[in-house]
């Protein structure tokens, strides 16, 4: 599926997400795990990568699963449902970011999704200012320390601060844009075509069959072993 169009990588991931949000079957959630997980397997996902997938979202998931588990009137399986869930938005949310290419995923967006040019190059500009948000977050507390203010992850300053630079960065994006010819009404020229073949219709709608089987499936309450 690496090869799989960009676009309809991230319409069937988004699917995928979508119907999960709106079923309550702990047997599909595990299903789309193991699939994600075997997809990024594949395509050499890190050990350290598949640890951190596991560690991130582990308090959310534990903090969902008591909650809903011993302080309200659903079950347990419900509480697994939901928990299991962060966890399927985490790894599809992987099978697109570790398997693609940002860039040809914003050429797609605006190539075959037909999406704005100006929400292309914004998607590419927020990609690639990410490094330069961390370091200048790291600056920020840099500085607090040097005025005896320790600012923490959970230090509201920490934020205003973080959201005062990012519109900084915005407005210079915009000028930068601008001052080298960017104009939304032209047309522009395609440095890098990105195409849909034949087999991106067939992956995208074989998985999406297959998916919707298993809906069906869990919907009646069916069972998933043979």
């Amino acid at each position: 599926m690496k090869v799989l169009n960009p676009s309809f990588k991230f319409l069937l991931l988004l699917i995928i997400a979508l119907v999960i949000s709106a079923t309550n079957s702990v047997e599909l959630n595990l299903i789309v795990i193991f699939a994600c997980f075997i997809y990024l397997v594949k395509y050499r996902l890190q050990l350290s990568q598949f640890f951190k997938l596991l560690l991130y979202p582990a308090l959310a998931a534990i903090s969902v699963f008591v909650t809903v588990g011993y302080f309200s009137k659903s079950s347990i399986y419900d509480a697994t449902s939901l928990a299991s869930r962060i966890y399927v938005y985490v790894f599809t949310g992987a099978a697109l970011t570790l398997t693609t290419d940002m860039t040809t995923l914003a050429r797609s967006f605006e190539q075959n999704l037909h999406l704005p040019a100006k929400f292309a190059y914004g998607f590419l500009a927020a990609v690639n200012i990410l490094p330069k948000m961390k370091h200048q977050i790291r600056q920020i507390r840099y500085a607090g320390l040097m005025r005896q203010s320790p600012l923490s992850l959970f230090s509201p300053k920490l934020y205003f601060k973080a959201l005062l630079a990012a519109l900084a960065n915005s407005e210079m994006l915009a000028q930068a844009m601008v001052s080298h010819g960017f104009s939304e009404d032209k047309k522009r020229s395609i440095l890098q075509v990105v195409q849909v073949r034949f087999s991106d219709y067939l992956w995208f709608g074989g998985i999406l069959f297959i998916f919707s089987v298993l809906v069906v499936f869990s919907y009646f309450d069916l069972s998933f072993y043979i």
